[in-house]
């Protein structure tokens, strides 16, 4: 019966995935990682306020503590794992793009931290023999990664933890210059925001897995304004079509259409998010 129900779960993730034509490999998240980092200082603060009210849900729930080997699995630039890195014992940083870890490592030096090690891995297609993890981590942190991404990459983040694993991940987006702009400029369809499935079968798998997994909710708006130029427009589409790079043709129309919207030089984006956090013991 329960593996059964697993693979209803499963079906319902795969069916709730987006269906953009994104390929989640080296090339991909290389190709992306140039917008990391580019927050202004207001932006920057409201997202880091989400790291820390995280690391003090897990230090609450003692998923983490001083003496924690933690593994930041699809760690992008390091925005959790080096603040992580402050409490804990050591932390591991893995992804799959050699350009994330290059930021992650350089954003590490800056904060002068010696309790972090870097790896390059592709989680979904190696093993976990192959990677050396077997029980290696106290606690597995994975948020917003294509790594979690079926029941397989359940079962060994399973096989990698020893205690804990944790996943951050969206319950919905509304994203308003993403959705004014798939509209009015490419005539597309705007996807109901609260359509994605992936936390309700997450949780359903690692119940009947019987993990006895805990959900809590994390909401967030955040305001951004950009200067009106050409990069903005390019950074745009690249939020839309996400199977290859914008052609010069999309980002022209983008330009333009902002050049009426926008009047003032300053593109308005507003976002408004609900993220679940699910964090389960392993045995």
């Amino acid at each position: 019966m329960a593996e059964r129900d697993i693979e209803y779960f499963a079906k319902l993730w795969e069916d709730s995935k987006p269906k953009d034509g994104m390929v989640h490999n080296r090339d991909t998240w290389d190709r992306l990682a140039k917008n990391w980092g580019n927050d202004s200082p207001k932006v920057k603060l409201k997202k880091d306020e989400k790291v820390y009210l995280m690391r003090d849900y897990l230090l609450e729930k003692g998923a983490m503590c001083e003496d924690t080997e933690l593994l930041d699995l699809g760690c992008g630039p390091g925005q959790f794992g080096l603040v992580f890195a402050k409490t804990v014992k050591h932390v591991t940083l893995s992804d799959v793009s050699p350009v994330m870890l290059d930021y992650a490592k350089n954003n590490a030096l800056k904060e002068n931290l010696t309790n972090v090690d870097f790896i390059e891995a592709d989680f979904l297609a190696q093993s976990v023999e192959e990677l050396g993890w077997e029980k290696k981590f106290d606690l597995v942190f994975t948020s917003m990664t294509p790594a979690m991404d079926n029941v397989d990459s359940i079962r060994k983040i399973n096989q990698v933890s020893r205690k804990w694993a944790f996943n951050n991940s969206f319950v919905y987006l509304h994203d308003s210059l993403k959705d004014e702009v798939k509209q009015n400029v490419f005539g597309m369809p705007i996807t109901n925001k609260f359509g994605d499935s992936s936390p309700y079968s997450i949780w359903n798998i690692l119940w009947q897995m019987g993990c006895c997994p805990t959900m809590e909710y994390y909401s967030s708006k955040i305001d951004y304004e950009y200067d009106l130029c050409r990069q903005t427009a390019y950074d745009t589409v690249e939020n839309i079509i996400r199977d290859r790079g914008p052609n010069e043709d999309e980002v022209d129309k983008v330009l333009k259409y902002f050049e009426k919207r926008f009047p003032d030089g300053k593109v308005q984006r507003n976002t408004e998010a609900l993220f679940s956090w699910i964090l389960w013991k392993v045995d």
